[in-house]
């Protein structure tokens, strides 16, 4: 699988899942909307979008590692690490199959993303939106079907 990132419906840039993505050049106060999406042998998912204004000066800056993850259609987790100089929180889109523990913590940290097993024949996606200050960052993840 291959990664992209978009900043406001811009050109996408490729993203490597192992590793951070580092959004650069934005100006505080304005608002922007992060798209991230996936490539597989079926195409590219939809993307998945989160809208953030920058506030303050400088922006605050958030690193998030891994960027993505595309786990198992059985149930897995994964450790996403982040780094950050105040609070942040993550928050599921799809907490019936997609959880974080813990939801917040304050400075570098990290917390756990896991998934229960995916009955469908279908690929699951979901996004944690980690949030610290104004600033959001979409962690994708990616379900395999289930092998019927």
């Amino acid at each position: 699988m291959s990664y992209e990132v978009s900043v406001n419906g811009g050109q996408w840039s490729a993203a490597d899942s192992s590793s951070q993505h580092r959004f650069t050049g934005l100006t505080s106060g304005t608002t922007y909307t992060l798209a991230v999406r996936t490539r597989t042998t079926a195409g590219w998912s939809n993307p998945e979008t989160v809208s953030a204004t920058l506030g303050g000066n400088p922006a605050p800056q958030l690193v998030v590692r891994p960027i993505s993850w595309n786990p198992p259609a059985t149930a897995d987790y994964q450790t996403v690490q982040v780094e950050a100089t105040g609070q942040w929180q993550a928050t599921s889109s799809h907490p019936s199959w997609l959880s974080v523990s813990p939801a917040s913590g304050t400075g570098n940290g990290s917390f756990t993303v896991s998934v229960t097993p995916n009955p469908t024949i279908f690929v699951r996606t979901g996004i944690i939106t980690i949030t610290y200050g104004t600033t959001e960052f979409p962690f994708a993840v990616n379900q395999a079907a289930a092998l019927l």
